[in-house]
This record gives structure tokens, sequence and C-alpha cells, in this order.
């Protein structure tokens, strides 16, 4: 049973500040030698998913600075553990750009921007609550000013990938990723390790306006590349419901040895008022193979 189908637009995901949907999905799959997402669907045809802009466009003058959600410090979190590193996130200044699902700033435009001169963030209205836009942004924050610019494929490929978004230029703009061999053998979805985990570990709906981030999480344990077949794609249940669905562009993804791939779905809980209030268990899965349940409450 499924409730939430995958948008095949973001922008028909977001209209309204709080967000209409309870998953926030991604379509930035992306092909990484340490621990990478899957490829997929484009973000949005018609703008550049996201950038940095530290000497480039001028900041919009319609930007309003906003109050970060309680959700961003969750999103800020996750973004410093995929990094490795640690930053101040009160000194991140946010903005939105009214009425808007993109950016557009001196004829350029972008779904969002973090600019360096002013450690600024700023996104469309429409995207406050993307996750996956607004955690790439912050890594820009957290590592723009010793990383240098653009999108430093350690991070934004082989450490973040599938919790920020990047495709396009941001995924290859330091060379193609590297794949397995067309011929390479291909395995069950069984032989890979799957695993899931929830922040915060211990639910509750009192903390960060009642969101969670839940991360699935699949490993190549053999000593060997492969192809794995993924019909169905990767995603997460509650309570049996499928909540988040990541299609696999052209069925089957590659591993190369010991590779990890990952995804992360953003849940708000008191949008799943389909569910009754009780405890249920969140799974997480690659194909047909799960992981076991991890519980959650909720209460409306």
């Amino acid at each position: 049973m499924v409730h939430f189908l995958t948008c095949r637009c973001r922008k028909a995901c977001h209209r309204n500040e709080r967000g209409s949907a309870a998953i926030v999905l991604t379509y930035c799959r992306r092909l990484r030698r340490t621990t990478r997402a899957f490829r997929a669907l484009p973000f949005l045809a018609f703008a550049p998913a996201a950038c940095s802009a530290p000497t480039g466009p001028a900041f919009p003058a319609e930007a309003v600075q906003m109050q970060p959600p309680a959700v961003y410090q969750l999103w800020w979190n996750a973004v410093e553990r995929c990094a490795g590193t640690t930053g101040d996130f009160n000194a991140v200044r946010f903005y939105q750009d009214p009425g808007q699902s993109i950016v557009r700033t001196n004829g350029d435009s972008a779904n969002g921007y973090w600019f360096r001169d002013g450690n600024r963030i700023v996104v469309g209205q429409y995207r406050i609550y993307d996750g996956q836009l607004v955690r790439h942004e912050m890594l820009h924050a957290l590592i723009g000013r010793t990383a240098g610019d653009g999108h430093p494929p350690e991070y934004f490929v082989q450490k973040c990938g599938g919790i920020v978004h990047c495709a396009g230029a941001c995924l290859t703009e330091r060379g193609p990723v590297p794949t397995p061999s067309l011929n390479a053998t291909t395995v069950d979805a069984s032989k890979m390790a799957i695993d899931v985990t929830i922040d915060p570990a211990q639910a509750d709906q009192s903390k960060y306006d009642g969101w969670i981030t839940v991360l699935v999480r699949e490993r190549n344990p053999l000593a060997s590349s492969v192809w794995v077949d993924v019909p169905s794609g990767v995603g997460i249940t509650i309570g049996g419901v499928t909540l988040g669905l990541e299609p696999i562009s052209g069925g089957r993804v590659g591993f190369l040895p010991g590779e990890t791939h990952q995804q992360m779905f953003d849940v708000h809980l008191p949008d799943l008022t389909f569910l009754a209030a009780g405890a249920y268990g969140v799974r997480g899965f690659f194909a047909s193979d799960t992981t076991p349940p991890i519980p959650v409450t909720l209460q409306h």
C-alpha cells in the first residue's frame, strides 16, 4: 500500500511552507567509491539543483531572512556526521525567496544558494522543507571556507551522497564516477548488507517539530564488483505502509567491492494522520530485502 508516490517534480511536492507531503524525496542518485546514492531522475530540468556563490551571482534583493525551522538543526547534525567535521550552525543565516520554488539572481537560477559573503543560505519559499536541497547548501556552509569552491567529490560524492542532493555538474565536475564494468556479475539484492537508522533515535513528535530522518544503507560485502537487480527500488515503510520509494534507473545498480549506497528520507510524523496513533516499526527496503523494524510512536 503506497500512500506517497514519488513525485516527478519536487516543485509539486512543496506548495506550502510546511510542505504538503510527509516524505521529502530526492532524485539525486549518485555513484561513489565509499558511500554513494543511486542514479535516477534529475532534480529539476530547468534549473541547477543547488550551488554556492562565493563571488558569482548577487544576493537576491527580494530574499527575506527567516528563523530556521527546528528541523534545520537535525539536518545540520546529519551533514556534520557525513562530512566528518563540525561547524557553528548559529553562524549561518537563512533566507527565503517569497513565493518561489527556485532562486533567481542576475539572470542565473538554482534551487538554492550558499553565499560565502555573510555565510547566507537562500532557498525558495516552497523549498524550505526540502531536506536534500537544504542539506546541500548546509554542506557548502560547513566546508566552503576550507574545502574550496564547487563541489569537492570527497564530500558531495564520497561522504554525503544520498544525504545531500547532487546531480549533473555537481556529480561530474571533477571527473566521471567509477562504476563496475558491464560484464560484472549480477547478484540478488539479498547478497547486500542493508541497515536503517533514524534520527532522533527515540522518535518524539515534540522534537524538531515532529521531523525525523531515516537513512537506508546497502553495503556490498563481496570482494568483487557486482550489479544488483532492484526492480522495486529502495525506500522505507512504517507499519507496513510504504512512505518513501526511490526507483532505480534501469532497474539495477552497481556496487564496487566494499561499497555502500545510502539514501536519506525525511519524514514529518504529524502528517501521518492516515495511521492511527500508536506504536509502529520503521523498516528500510532494498528490492525485496528489508531491515528489522525500528520502533516509533505516533501521537495525534
